[in-house]
C-alpha cells in the first residue's frame, strides 16, 4: 500500500513538473516572438526590480457634481484615495508626471440623469482618449476609456470636459487614475 501511494505521489509530481516545463517552453517562445528592442531576461528583470522601487500611483474622485462646466474645462477632481509619488495636484487638478516613462491613464465618469457628456484625457493640451456618456431617458450612463502613453517628466496629464455637456456627477463615479509602468533613464 504505501509504495502504490509512494508511486501516485511520483506520478502526479512528475506530472506536475511535466506542466511548468511546458508552460515555461510556451512562455519562452512567446518572449522570443516579441520584438522587445533586443533587451535581454536581465535588462527586463532589472528594470522590473528598479521599478519597484518608483512608486508612481494615483487615484482622485471628484466630491461634488460639477456643474455649468465649460469646453476644454478641466475636471475638478477634488479627492485623493492615492496619491503616491505626489504627482496629483488636487488645486489644479493635474497629474505632472514625476518621472520620465510610460504611464497608464483611466478616466471614468457618470453622467447627471438625462444629460449626454463627452471628457477627454489630454497630455500638454493634445487628446489622447475620449470617453462617452449617453443615458437614455432620465437615467445616468457611465463612460470609461484608458491609454498607455509615453511622458517626459514634467509633461502634464488631465481630464477636460469636450464639446457635449456642462455637468458630471459625482460620488466616486467619475475618477481619474494613472500610475507608472517603467521608468526612462
Amino acid at each position: 500500500m504505501f509504495l502504490y501511494i509512494l508511486g501516485s505521489l511520483l506520478i502526479v509530481l512528475c506530472g506536475i513538473q511535466y506542466k511548468i516545463i511546458i508552460n515555461l517552453g510556451t512562455l519562452q517562445a512567446q518572449m522570443n516572438s516579441m520584438n522587445v528592442n533586443n533587451v535581454t531576461d536581465a535588462d527586463l528583470v532589472s528594470r522590473i526590480i528598479e521599478n519597484a522601487r518608483i512608486k508612481i500611483a494615483f487615484t482622485a474622485f471628484l466630491s461634488n457634481v460639477a456643474t455649468h462646466l465649460s469646453n476644454h474645462q478641466v475636471i475638478p477632481f477634488d479627492k485623493v484615495i492615492l496619491n503616491e509619488g505626489q504627482g496629483f495636484n488636487v488645486n489644479t487638478h493635474i497629474f505632472t508626471c514625476p518621472v520620465s516613462g510610460t504611464y497608464n491613464f483611466q478616466t471614468s465618469l457618470l453622467s447627471t440623469e438625462g444629460s449626454a457628456v463627452v471628457t477627454e484625457i489630454v497630455k500638454e493640451g493634445n487628446r489622447l482618449v475620449q470617453a462617452h456618456a449617453q443615458p437614455f431617458r432620465n437615467t445616468h450612463a457611465q463612460g470609461f476609456n484608458s491609454v498607455f502613453t509615453k511622458c517626459d517628466k514634467g509633461e502634464n496629464v488631465w481630464v477636460r470636459l469636450d464639446r457635449y455637456g456642462d455637468k458630471v456627477y459625482s460620488e466616486r463615479y467619475t475618477t481619474f487614475s494613472g500610475f507608472l509602468l517603467w521608468e526612462y533613464k
